[in-house]
């Protein structure tokens, strides 16, 4: 699985180098986890940022090379109000949680 940036930008239909870099430069330097997932099943992620080293501690890999590892690391009371988020992104597009 590719987690590049590139592979990112060109699945969002605008890999072009200047786009590119900017992508590149706000993901890299922001201080926050971003993320992609599949809209279907475990929700296993697709692309995650490298700010979940600085942020949490976890390799990008371990999201991508472990199905349910996200969904395995949030606390128990949370579970459902995190399922809920993601049947509103899938319902009307976008949802944000903390």
């Amino acid at each position: 699985m590719d987690n590049s940036l590139a592979a990112l930008a060109e699945k969002a239909g605008n890999g072009s180098p200047s786009h590119l870099q900017r992508l590149e430069f706000l993901v890299s330097t922001v201080p926050v986890v971003i993320h992609t997932c599949k809209a279907e099943c475990d929700f296993s992620a697709t692309f995650v940022s490298e700010g979940v080293r600085a942020l949490w501690g976890y390799e990008p890999g371990e999201f991508l090379n472990h199905n349910r590892f996200w969904m395995d690391r949030l606390h128990p009371e949370d579970v459902d109000r995190i399922i809920a988020g993601l049947s509103v992104v899938l319902t009307e597009g976008q949802h944000r949680h903390e």
